[in-house]
């Protein structure tokens, strides 16, 4: 993940695990402190920094990772996620 960043050559990494799935926080840490130095910025899906200190997992039934070369654009990508999230949702009930 990070040499792509690093490079200019990604501006958006979205990880989406299966709800079932618990997601390894420490495969994500190296990334991370590059990503964090070359300007950039990791969290969940809701915006939250990745807290390392709570063990090697992230909280079970997690939504998922957003990396983005950081700013302004970090949280427009997360404005539209959950934008489209809703979208999704209000349309799966009209279907019902």
């Amino acid at each position: 993940m990070s040499p792509v960043f690093g490079q200019h050559c990604l501006q958006i990494l979205i990880r989406l695990p299966k709800r079932s799935y618990q997601e390894w926080i420490w495969d994500h840490a190296a990334g991370s402190i590059v990503l964090q130095e070359a300007g950039g910025e990791l969290t969940d899906i809701h915006g939250h920094p990745l807290d390392f200190s709570r063990g090697a997992k992230l909280p079970k039934g997690g939504d998922g990772i957003l990396g983005t070369n950081g700013g302004p654009f970090h949280k427009a990508v997360l404005d539209a996620y959950f934008e489209q999230k809703l979208v999704r949702e209000l349309n799966s009930m009209a279907e019902r």
